[in-house]
């Protein structure tokens, strides 16, 4: 019984893994296939190395939590940007306008 959850759960896994990679950014396609490689291949079968690719689901989570974090930075940056572009070209069509 062991056997065939630790299957089912691996089968899961890859198929989680295989749908996040067609919505996976280029970038981090390569780190979505190792995990699919490292799930699919015999020596993690035989020798438990599952643990291991647990940990690298958890580190490219981590990495993606933080390249999140880094969008929404340049995000509320360029909005900022956007307006205070908008606000100077809205101040010289003033002046235009008056002149």
């Amino acid at each position: 019984q062991v056997s065939v959850s630790s299957k089912v759960m691996r089968a899961r896994a890859l198929e989680s893994i295989r749908h996040v990679r067609q919505l996976a950014l280029r970038q981090d396609k390569v780190g979505l296939d190792l995990l699919t490689l490292a799930l699919a291949g015999k020596k993690s079968l035989s020798q438990g190395g599952f643990d291991k690719v647990i940990k690298m689901c958890d580190e490219m989570v981590e990495v993606l939590k933080t390249e999140q974090q880094d969008d929404d930075h340049k995000k509320e940056y360029c909005l900022s940007q956007f307006d205070l572009a908008d606000d100077k070209k809205k101040a010289l069509e003033r002046e235009v306008s008056q002149e």
